[in-house]
């Protein structure tokens, strides 16, 4: 969640500096390497840390509070290729436990996450590459529990660019922990990448990122991350407040359950206020809160059902953090 995160402000934040077209071509591979850490789509040549956190208060039934930690480093950097690997962990902890209605199942009260992942990329001539991305861990209440448990990813592209203004990558996604994509298939896909003086954005699937800036110092943007939605109004550019709404999941096996396909899903609408230093700066934070509403909790094969149950955690206010060093 929190790398989701990071990789959309990184994307707003580098583009939304941007204060004139370049009259050059927008250096795709400088741009994908930058991004890659958070999403996979080029070798890393940057090493990132990233640690988060985020305290929901409210009892009715359960308080939640979450903790993540994720850190990308180069193993090999040469002239074309790039060789890096990522490691990350967090958990997510219920003050109490939550019982699901109609199935009476009742939802354990941590959540453990870890990640071990390496990526690969290869640049060619005219700005073109190609890299690949591999990843493997656990998003359940017992780590390491066995191979029934083990989360992966696995990622493909292709990148080239387009017009002076413009850059394409092809990808190819296979996971068994997707959220709104059929677990254990691989998925093609595209992204379109534009920058313009005052309307920037990222268009494909499964990811789209917005941004227009209609008069100085003031951006509007809008991300799409799977399942996961959010817009923002943003003012600022050497620290940037913003406001904004949105819509979040994320998942989890539970150890007991029947269907290996079945995953235990958080989600929650919400409205909120933050604080943040512009993404460039190799040391940045982002504080925000806001209020929560509409968190359900079930378990089912997709977010979008409630196949095994379903139980409402009540509206809450929430605070959230996210510190970052970039080297």
């Amino acid at each position: 969640m929190i790398l989701r995160t990071v990789f959309v402000l990184v994307f707003i934040g580098s583009w939304a500096h941007a204060q004139t077209p370049q009259p050059q071509r927008p250096g795709g591979s400088a741009l994908l390497s930058s991004l890659g850490a958070g999403l996979g789509l080029a070798g890393s040549e940057k090493s990132v840390i990233v640690y988060g956190g985020g305290e929901t208060p409210e009892r009715d039934p359960s308080g939640l509070r979450q903790h993540r930690l994720n850190i990308s480093t180069p193993l090999y950097k040469g002239e074309n290729n790039t060789l890096a690997v990522s490691l990350g962990g967090g958990m997510l902890h219920l003050d109490r436990p939550v019982v699901l209605e109609d199935s009476n199942t009742m939802v354990p009260s941590d959540f453990y996450r870890t990640e071990l992942g390496m990526q690969f990329n290869h640049r060619m001539e005219g700005d073109r590459q190609w890299g690949l991305r591999l990843s493997a861990g656990y998003a359940n209440d017992k780590p390491f529990n066995g191979s029934r448990d083990t989360t992966f990813t696995l990622a493909g592209t292709y990148s080239y660019p387009g017009n002076e203004s413009s850059y394409w990558v092809l990808t190819i996604f296979a996971s068994n922990s997707s959220s709104f994509l059929p677990n254990y298939v691989p998925i093609p896909g595209f992204l379109y990448l534009y920058r313009g003086e005052k309307f920037s954005g990222m268009f494909g699937l499964p990811i789209s990122v917005i941004q227009w800036r209609p008069v100085e110092p003031w951006t509007v943007a809008f991300s799409l991350f799977g399942a996961n939605v959010s817009s923002d109004l943003i003012y600022g550019r050497t620290i940037q407040t913003y406001a904004g709404a949105g819509l979040a999941h994320q998942s989890y096996m539970r150890a007991a359950r029947e269907n290996d396909k079945d995953r235990i899903y958080f989600t929650e609408k919400k409205v909120y206020v933050g604080m943040r230093s512009p993404m460039f700066l190799p040391i940045g934070a982002d504080l925000q809160v806001g209020q929560s509403f509409e968190r359900t909790v079930q378990e089912s094969t997709s977010a979008f059902k409630s196949e095994r149950g379903k139980k409402s955690l009540g509206s809450s206010w929430y605070l959230t953090w996210n510190l970052r060093y970039i080297f």
